[in-house]
């Protein structure tokens, strides 16, 4: 267990270095596309689970999406 402690000690000593070194525009860039993900991914998750939701009730995606536009 201490072998993996120490790992990640070192990683993330590394890590906080790079990312200390980075000029303030850089960092902004790397938050926003992180952000850009993240916002992606969380409305792909929910779509897909209203999707599901409505097939399970027997009702069509494409009626829901004309219905919604």
């Amino acid at each position: 267990m201490e072998r993996v402690t120490t790992a990640l000690s070192y990683f993330f000593a590394a890590l906080l270095a790079w990312f200390g070194g980075l000029t303030p525009e850089y960092k902004a860039l790397l938050v926003g596309a992180a952000i850009g993900v993240g916002t992606f991914l969380v409305n792909w998750y929910y779509r897909r689970k209203s999707y599901v939701l409505l097939a399970r009730h027997g009702l069509c995606r494409g009626a829901y999406e004309e219905h919604h536009r």
